[in-house]
């Protein structure tokens, strides 16, 4: 009998989760159905690991230095309904793509559109830099409001967190848009790494060892109980970084 761990990689850390194999319940203990889930249960569940992956993503493809550009409208322009802004967006993107192939480079991207309390549309986009620059960015979306942050180390994990808050299953429930995309994303942008594993051992560690290279987040450490009644335990572990000498970017057209 052992315990089931999946790791989630990206980059600079890396999430645990352990239970008790779904598919290898105790000796004389049936599996159980699925119909023991609440909704409530699943939607969390869900949610949970959409966030993580999110994160993941974040963490594998930008970087310091890296774009986050917020995106409104004029009084006299802002679209009527979300499909229009989606629509704007994906026309805006789209001229992106040809900006930075044109300079030699791909286009990689993480973007959502947010409804404001007052009903007004906006966007938030996380771009890959050193190819364009962030006022060519800005000229292209032509609207009176554009504004750019450049990604800071820190800043990284608080933007996953802000994308996933703007498309939680509550957020587009109020919006009137629950079964819509989260957010968008490019195609070409790296996946984590999601290794699978039955470890031989009666249970786990309730304090997690981190190993070599890494640290434990404690205030990630969660635990729960899953539908077949059996505890799972969830943590991330984050990479020590060791001090690198920065590349220089290529040209960017300005």
């Amino acid at each position: 009998m052992g315990y089931f761990m999946r790791t989630m990689r990206a980059n600079s850390f890396m999430i645990i989760r352990k239970s008790n194999n779904i598919n290898m319940p105790p000796q004389g203990r049936k599996r159980a159905s699925r119909e023991n889930d609440t909704p409530e249960d699943v939607k969390k569940n869900n949610e949970r690991y959409a966030k993580q992956h999110l994160e993941a993503m974040v963490d594998l493809n930008f970087t310091i230095g890296d774009f986050w550009i917020d995106m409104h409208y004029g009084k006299d322009d802002r679209p009527a309904t979300y499909e229009d802004a989606e629509a704007r967006l994906t026309r805006f993107i789209r001229k992106l793509r040809a900006e930075w192939k044109r300079a030699g480079g791909e286009l990689k991207y993480i973007a959502t559109t947010e409804c404001g309390e007052r009903g007004g549309y906006h966007h938030h986009i996380l771009l890959n830099a050193g190819i364009v620059s962030a006022e060519r960015v800005m000229m292209i979306w032509g609207m009176r409001y554009c504004s750019n942050k450049l990604v800071y180390s820190e800043d990284l994990s608080t933007l996953a967190d802000y994308i996933f808050k703007q498309s939680t299953i509550e957020a587009r429930e109020e919006r009137g848009r629950e079964h819509k995309k989260r957010w968008r994303a490019s195609k070409n942008l790296r996946k984590p790494e999601v290794e699978k594993e039955i470890v031989k051992a009666h249970t786990w560690r309730q304090i997690p060892q981190p190993p070599k290279g890494y640290y434990l987040d404690e205030d990630s450490i969660q635990r729960g109980t899953d539908w077949l009644g059996f505890p799972w335990m969830e943590y991330k572990l984050i990479k020590i970084q060791t001090p690198t000498k920065t590349k220089k970017r290529r040209g960017m057209i300005l």
